[in-house]
């Protein structure tokens, strides 16, 4: 049993990946461009930064308004393979009163510009907002995706909206007042890390670790840390194993500023190649609690028991489900952390009692599998 004596009680995070690792990027719109089959339009309005405004007005014919939605995204790796589109179109309500409400306006093409399936649901706008799909992160929408079509800053969304003939000469108003595009992939990642996590060893120090089940052309890793979770600055570079299909384990020991708020942690994995893998964040927080903590929860290899800071803790003990004891320890104040090696452990359900010095006791439970 291997323990480690702490004085604050910290937040748990595993990440974890496969060797194929799912991606996803959000489309930034870039222009508009207008075409009418048949009918009468007004005119479309213009659109904006961050949002769409764009308003067909409708005469009194039945005919179809189309636009091209065109947007850039972040580069995807010309390696990855892209799985799906996501389009999400948030239409505006309509206000149908009286004689009016024979007026329909649908969707009628939801397509993209590449090609392949109609994915519009021809429904009519309602009175209220409504977002509708369209596509999914597994949905190539029946035509060949590849990277190099997103990255070239020509992709785009085509959509058509639809009015019947039975509103005479009227006009009515179609609004579209956001689109949002999202192409997702995946990528056969060079790292398969196993986990990423941490916790306090001192009031301000911070133990990392980290562990990869294969490597291959992996040069190194960049440890950064974050005060509030949207800058961060680099602590240090760690070399890699490069070459390797056993798990390896790294450590790296951080001085920190002593606060109450989380502390993140990222870990940037660079290749020979110069491409690189972010994995994380992880945060670390120093928290009271008057309770014991278990995790993770089911257990395979380590199973880690937090002890509340603030209430002394005399003994513990743990039990399996026939009531045997497997493990125990007993005078530990001040000590409020564990890490307990469970390999050895049968799988099955086991009971961790706590006694502190007030008399009192504490039960949890955890799974070994």
């Amino acid at each position: 049993m291997s323990k480690k004596y702490l004085t604050l009680i910290f937040t748990f995070i595993i990440v974890a990946t496969s060797s194929a690792a799912d991606f996803s990027v959000s489309g930034t719109l870039a222009s508009v461009s207008q075409s009418t089959t048949g009918g009468n339009a007004r005119s479309w309005g213009t659109f904006g930064a961050g949002y769409i405004n764009s308003v067909a007005m409708f005469s009194n014919q039945e005919y179809t308004e189309e636009l091209t939605y065109r947007f850039t995204f972040p580069a995807i790796p010309a390696n990855a393979n892209v799985t799906g589109v996501t389009v999400s179109i948030t239409r505006r309500g309509m206000s149908i009163i009286g004689a009016l409400s024979n007026i329909s306006i649908r969707d009628q093409k939801v397509a993209l510009s590449l090609g392949g399936d109609n994915k519009n649901l021809n429904t009519t706008y309602g009175k209220t907002n409504e977002t509708k799909v369209y596509g999914g992160t597994t949905d190539d929408w029946n035509v060949s995706l590849n990277p190099s079509q997103f990255n070239s800053g020509n992709f785009g969304i085509i959509y058509a909206a639809r009015r019947n003939a039975n509103g005479g000469a009227t006009d009515q108003y179609a609004i579209l007042s956001n689109i949002e595009v999202t192409v997702s992939y995946s990528v056969i990642l060079p790292v398969e890390m196993i986990y990423f996590h941490g916790h306090f060893q001192t009031t301000d120090k911070a133990l990392l670790f980290w562990s990869t089940a294969t490597e291959i052309n992996s040069q190194k890793f960049i440890l950064e840390r974050s005060l509030n979770g949207i800058d961060y600055e680099v602590i240090d570079e760690i070399a890699a194993a490069g070459q390797s299909s056993t798990p390896i384990e790294y450590s790296y020991l951080d001085r920190v500023v002593e606060q109450d708020d989380p502390i993140y942690y990222r870990l940037r994995q660079l290749d020979w190649d110069g491409n690189e893998h972010l994995f994380g964040p992880i945060s670390l927080r120093r928290v009271l609690n008057n309770e014991i903590t278990l995790y993770p929860n089911p257990v395979t290899d380590k199973v880690f028991i937090e002890f509340p800071k603030n209430r002394p803790v005399k003994s513990w003990q743990i039990y399996n489900a026939l009531g045997q004891l497997v493990e125990a320890s007993t005078s530990l104040y001040p000590v409020i952390f564990y890490e307990i090696n469970t390999r050895d452990f049968r799988e099955g359900n086991y009971l961790v009692k706590t006694e502190f010095f007030d008399g009192s006791y504490s039960m949890k439970r955890f799974v070994k599998k």
